[in-house]
């Protein structure tokens, strides 16, 4: 009987030390996420204080920059910023500057960040990621405004795009050795 009880003792012990490392894991995974939510908000575009380019901008550069604007805000453009050198890895590498815009729409001012890729000015990914993730936060508060008698299922329905949409922010590339591919 008392090896019995030894051994049920001894498998208790065991699958209490499984629960233990069960809920160290759980708490990495949940740590773990919360750091990636945190370094999403952190990379919300704004206007950020870095080195310039060496050459700022040209007429081409201006007329390019103002054709995308005008896509995503139509208006006036009230201020183009300075150009700066580099991108944050999200953007991928041949991700060269970027410049922040400040446009007038509707009676207010919104911000975007434009890249260079390639040579070329366009919205990137990170720009592109926070576009539509405040779209779905436009559509929860109209959601939850009109208080219609499903409300409550779209802004669950709208909630849950937007964790799927946080699952695809943009990750940095790696970094690639000139030996491999």
């Amino acid at each position: 009987m008392t090896r019995f009880i030894a051994l049920t003792v001894s498998i208790a012990l065991l699958l209490s030390g499984d629960a233990v490392l069960s809920d160290d894991d759980d708490k990495a995974a949940r740590k773990a996420k919360r750091d990636r939510v945190r370094h999403i908000y952190r990379s919300r575009p704004r206007r950020l204080d870095l080195p310039l380019r060496a050459d700022n901008i040209s007429d081409e550069e201006v007329r390019e920059l103002q054709k995308i604007t005008a896509e995503i805000y139509p208006g006036a453009i009230a201020n183009i910023g300075g150009v700066t050198e580099g991108c944050p890895c999200e953007e991928g590498p041949l991700c060269s500057s970027q410049v922040w815009i400040v446009a007038y729409k509707e009676g207010r001012y919104d911000g975007l960040m434009l890249s260079n890729v390639g040579d070329t000015w366009m919205v990137g990914l990170v720009q592109r990621w926070w576009l539509k993730y405040d779209s779905l936060q436009s559509r929860i508060w109209e959601a939850m405004s009109a208080r219609a008698s499903d409300y409550r299922d779209v802004v669950k329905r709208l909630r849950d795009k937007q964790y799927q949409l946080r699952e695809s922010f943009p990750e940095c590339a790696p970094v690639l050795d000139g030996d491999r591919f």
